[in-house]
């Protein structure tokens, strides 16, 4: 079966994908959606766009056989078993002995909310309910979850290892914490740590005096940093605070990268591997086009929206290999270690190759196409998805799921336990073992869009 799951899949029409999706799948509706709930006197956003398709509600989709059993592998030997996520809070305490450590708990609790999402299993909310509560305990006074002391934030001298990912492990905390919020239990006390958390980032960046957001960050161009974009966007549909919409706007208007604007590089139809040079690291950049998918959404923006499709078009064009994944290390981009766009499309086959297709961004390509098929219904997002989960996200993973490799060599071994990471005294643990199984947690999510009913939006009213 594993060989088979290896094969690449044939690019269908969406009705043949939703076939494919729902052998051995049962799918029961579950009513609809719950909408926000005033609280506190804040009123969530209403968007300006409304999706053409939306996922269905959850625990309304009941998976059987070849992709339910890697969720439930996942769910019963990562997330419930030996994963030190109490270890993970413990930088935001003591500080971390590597830079982007602070990833690893919302990397966690962030996949673990969306596999909630789909099984309402007591035990894994339990585990989540645990490591948010060990979380919120770590609020600096000043309102952010950090691992940098506040004398040095935000991001130390905003180059040096380890404090310059600071924005991005911030980055990684508030999504966790919304993907908790909206899909685990709707707890006040995370609402308002969230909005602690965003305005003393709004107090430390933007424009002078405060720091520049892409002076900020690991990567020659600090890239990683304009990734706040999307859960700034997330909050303000939480709450409608114009505040977070304006610190989006800030974002967006820095181009997303030092001395690039990844934005207008992408309207203009400029290839991947050429956008945010010298770093056009794939995953960082794909989760930044996701939060100005979010945007689109709330504002309307029509340069925005051409922006995000036009990015999806060219990812999907030059970058995307027969496994459903991208990103390599040759011919251009040597030194980044297989993780920056490198027209892998086209050098796939290229026999330097020594590393490609990291799993964090197959994973974050994938809930990219999800955003593209959920705004327009293009078929090929849908097989995108597709593509990705039967060969590239299953093929990555253990066999008991109890990891994901790093990079994924078409013609190489898997790599689970080599990459960038930490050792801790149950084992290592690395980057893409954490984003695997949120790939595994967007099955149902994302390959189960039902079309919206046709009456008119209409905001919750709020005081």
């Amino acid at each position: 079966m594993r060989e088979a799951l290896m094969k690449p899949i044939s690019q269908g029409s969406f009705f043949a994908f939703l076939l494919a999706v729902f052998a051995g799948v049962a799918v029961h509706a579950a009513g609809a959606q719950k909408s926000f709930e005033k609280r506190g006197g804040i009123c969530p956003a209403k968007p300006v766009v409304r999706d053409v398709m939306d996922p269905l509600p959850p625990d309304a989709v009941k998976l059987t056989g070849g992709l339910e059993v890697p969720i439930e592998k996942s769910i019963a030997h990562w997330h419930k078993g030996n994963v030190p996520y109490r270890e993970f809070a413990e930088f935001f305490r003591k500080g971390r002995p590597k830079f982007a450590l602070g990833e690893m708990w919302g990397k966690f609790v962030r996949s673990g909310a969306m596999q909630y999402r789909h099984r309402r299993d007591s035990e894994l909310k339990a585990v989540l309910d645990g490591a948010v509560a060990d979380i919120l305990a770590t609020e600096r006074p000043n309102g952010s979850i950090s691992c940098v002391p506040e004398e040095l934030q935000p991001g130390g001298d905003g180059h040096s290892r380890p404090h310059c990912s600071d924005l991005w492990e911030r980055k990684y905390v508030m999504l966790a914490l919304e993907d908790y919020y909206e899909w685990v239990e709707r707890r006040p006390e995370v609402l308002a740590s969230l909005q602690r958390q965003a305005d003393c980032l709004i107090r430390q960046v933007g424009p002078a005096p405060k720091r520049d957001i892409r002076e900020i960050g690991w990567s020659p161009n600090c890239i990683e940093s304009s990734s706040l974009l999307e859960p700034f966007m997330r909050l303000h549909k939480l709450t409608g605070r114009k505040e977070y919409l304006d610190f989006a706007r800030y974002i967006i208007e820095s181009g997303g990268a030092k001395g690039s604007d990844l934005f207008a590089q992408a309207r203009a139809g400029v290839m991947p591997w050429r956008m945010g040079e010298p770093y056009p690291k794939a995953y960082e950049m794909t989760s930044i086009f996701e939060g100005l998918a979010e945007w689109h959404r709330v504002t309307g923006d029509e340069s925005a929206r051409e922006a995000v499709l036009k990015y999806f078009d060219s990812v999907l064009r030059h970058e995307i290999t027969i496994v459903g994944n991208g990103g390599g290390n040759y011919p251009h981009w040597p030194r980044w270690s297989g993780e920056a766009w490198d027209n892998t499309a086209a050098e796939q086959s290229n026999p330097d190759m020594t590393r490609m297709m990291e799993t964090c961004v197959g994973v974050t390509w994938m809930k990219y196409a999800s955003q593209v098929l959920r705004l327009t219904g293009d078929v090929r997002a849908a097989d995108a998805i597709e593509l990705y989960v039967y060969n590239g996200l299953l093929g990555a993973m253990k066999p008991d799921g109890d990891g994901f490799s790093y990079v994924n060599l078409l013609n190489g071994e898997k790599v689970t336990n080599k990459g960038w990471g930490w050792t801790f005294a149950s084992g290592p643990v690395t980057c893409c073992n954490l984003n695997g199984p949120m790939g595994l947690a967007y099955i149902p999510f994302c390959t189960t869009p039902a079309r919206p009913s046709p009456r008119p939006h209409r905001a919750p009213k709020c005081n």
